[in-house]
């Protein structure tokens, strides 16, 4: 069969998701001037975790049209991230216009419901077509492209198919494309919606903050004037080694983080709290000749420098742009080339986060990272990766290989000074089963982090 005998309309691209890839994604194809369709199951605005952007993401933005409707939308200003320890005796501020060689010196902490919800408006704006709620059920191959079925009856014919499933991962599995072995344990995140949670005065009270404790880290975000985000993610045996209950778990945990207890003393709670697990993955490749995996329909490691959104926002970008290219010369399968370099500058961007993230977890590792130093301005590399550039020139890249060396120095010698384990929070024990927070329900299996 082939597209010459049909009869009904050809996109040049089929996108699988609205969320931030798959808008950008179809963003971009749109602009350029070619037919996209993009398959989103939810009704929008809906939740989704992954509130915190990075200043990195903000060129793709630009580059769509979309940032200035960003900045309109009353989002909370983003300037740096704070880090510390459970009781607050470690402490790192970074602030991104500060760093060697900024992608930029502000972003966004955003309600993800409201920011998706732009960006594929924004999509629809340039030309894309939006097909919600409807979900993609099957996809085959056929002569010069692809016949996608929707969960309407409706067929679909593209020459391209753009996967921006998110965690469902839809074409990665159904084409069986090979995931790597992964040197991480399984997590669970467990997160929920605040009012009355303490900040700082200024700019400040805008950071993201990310407290360190023995076996895991909570996350503070800023959403809008009166809400915060406070997730707590930790791996998942811990969890069941406390009781496998999500809402004494996180009451426990927290009750066992100083920081985390002043910052929330008289904080109420807003909606139910969700549950996240096992989300660690990678694929072997991240493009086919004639489909792109994008966000994290191709990968997803950690959420713990607010990655995710910016890798997103990136990789949609680029399959937008390479796919606007081939359509241009007639649509033919994408080259061997080109599918590398796309699952190259992916993985290379994913490479350089999980260096930040191995050291996060590794304990000298974030002995190292909360005792900052100047010299050769190494704070200041960290500080620019911090916010999500990922093109590493020399000038960072020595100072984050010298960085990573101290690192595995600290093993062996004190370097920096090291952390007692009370500065990473109290003993946890097995929590006794407690009412629900604020009353309200836990939902398991919740939206994708990240």
């Amino acid at each position: 069969m082939d597209f010459a005998s049909m009869s009904d309309t050809v996109y040049g691209a089929v996108v699988i998701g609205g969320g931030p890839a798959g808008a950008v994604a179809g963003a971009t194809l749109a602009r350029a001037g070619h037919s996209v369709v993009i398959c989103e199951q939810a009704v929008f605005p809906r939740f989704r975790i992954g509130e915190s952007l990075l200043p990195a993401g903000n060129a793709v933005l630009q580059a769509i049209g979309a940032w200035e409707k960003v900045e309109g939308a009353g989002f909370v200003r983003k300037v740096g991230a704070d880090f510390e320890s459970a009781d607050g005796r470690a402490e790192v501020v970074t602030v991104f216009g500060k760093g060697l060689n900024p992608a930029a010196a502000y972003t966004y902490q955003v309600e993800r419901s409201r920011f998706d919800q732009l960006l594929l408006e924004h999509a629809e704006a340039c030309g894309a077509e939006v097909l919600q709620p409807v979900r993609v059920v099957n996809t085959r191959a056929i002569s010069d492209g692809w016949s996608v079925t929707l969960s309407n009856g409706r067929v679909l014919k593209t020459h391209y198919v753009v996967d921006a499933s998110g965690r469902k991962a839809f074409l990665g599995r159904q084409e069986k494309v090979a995931r790597v072995s992964l040197p991480y344990p399984p997590k669970i995140a467990v997160y929920g919606h605040f009012r009355g949670v303490q900040r700082a005065p200024g700019e400040r009270g805008g950071h993201i903050i990310i407290t360190r404790w023995r076996n895991g880290w909570f996350w503070n975000i800023p959403i809008d004037e009166t809400r915060t985000s406070v997730g707590l993610v930790t791996p998942s045996a811990e969890f069941r080694e406390l009781g496998g209950d999500p809402e004494a778990f996180f009451r426990t945990v927290a009750e066992a983080v100083p920081t985390l207890v002043a910052r929330m003393r008289g904080a109420e709670r807003l909606g139910p709290l969700h549950v996240t697990s096992d989300y660690t993955y990678a694929h072997t490749h991240f493009a086919g000749p004639r489909y792109f995996l994008a966000g994290d329909a191709a990968c997803f490691i950690d959420p713990i420098f607010s990655s995710g959104v910016c890798l997103a926002l990136k990789s949609g970008h680029e399959a937008g742009i390479a796919l606007a290219a081939a359509l241009k010369k007639g649509a033919p399968p994408l080259s061997t080339k080109v599918q590398k370099a796309y699952t190259q500058r992916f993985q290379h961007r994913v490479h350089v986060m999980r260096g930040l993230i191995d050291t996060f977890y590794d304990r000298c590792g974030i002995e190292v990272f909360l005792s900052p130093s100047s010299r050769c301005q190494i704070f200041e590399a960290i500080n620019t990766i911090v916010g999500g550039r990922t093109e590493l020139n020399w000038a960072l890249r020595w100072r984050y290989a010298l960085f990573r060396t101290i690192v595995r120095l600290q093993r062996r010698f004190p370097i920096v000074p090291r952390l007692p384990d009370e500065a990473l929070g109290h003993s946890v024990a097995p929590p006794v089963a407690a009412a629900p927070l604020g009353g309200q329900r836990i939902v398991a299996g919740g939206p994708e982090v990240g």
